[in-house]
């Protein structure tokens, strides 16, 4: 997105169209994903807060419009990007983020998200950690339905551990 978009204006439009591209187009959203994951991955790593912002709400309604679709793979990866962003401060990025994690949270399942945030979640302030991962478990467990299991009983069970996800006991 630096090379064909060097003016900020231009890539703030773009980013803010893909958004609302895949809030509109839903599941046929999943043709595109691997198209725009690259131009979202580098928004995501831009130094200006609006661009991770727009590229934050256009991951919600990517994520949102292709769940069931086995695009899981781009939203593992695109999920390596958004989390960065968990230590902002900024309140629009602030909600922007827990926007696009919930919308993860939706396309990934309550648990594979859990297992993914977990490996991530080290160091930094304890306070502040709390309160993020006390907002996040929130959030996945008002995602959570009444017949799912929390991640915390189903990781001793020798069927969860399928290609590799889970470390042997």
């Amino acid at each position: 997105m630096n090379t064909e978009f060097r003016n900020l204006t231009s890539k703030t439009v773009l980013l803010k169209s893909l958004s609302f591209l895949f809030e509109y187009i839903g599941e046929m959203g999943k043709d595109y994903i691997y198209a725009v994951t690259s131009l979202l991955e580098d928004a995501l790593m831009d130094r200006d807060l609006v661009h991770r912002q727009t590229a934050c709400a256009a991951i919600k309604h990517m994520a949102i419009g292709v769940y069931g679709f086995g695009c899981e793979s781009a939203m593992v990866h695109l999920l390596n990007y958004v989390w960065p962003n968990i230590f902002e401060t900024s309140p629009h990025l602030v909600q922007a983020f827990m926007d696009s994690i919930e919308g993860l949270i939706v396309a990934l399942g309550p648990q594979k998200e859990a297992e993914e945030d977990l490996q991530k979640l080290g160091g930094g302030d304890v306070e502040m950690k709390e309160t993020l991962e006390r907002k996040i478990w929130l959030s996945k467990r008002s995602a959570r339905s009444e017949g799912d299991e929390p991640p915390a009983e189903s990781v001793n069970d020798p069927a969860v551990r399928v290609a590799g996800t889970l470390p042997p006991s």
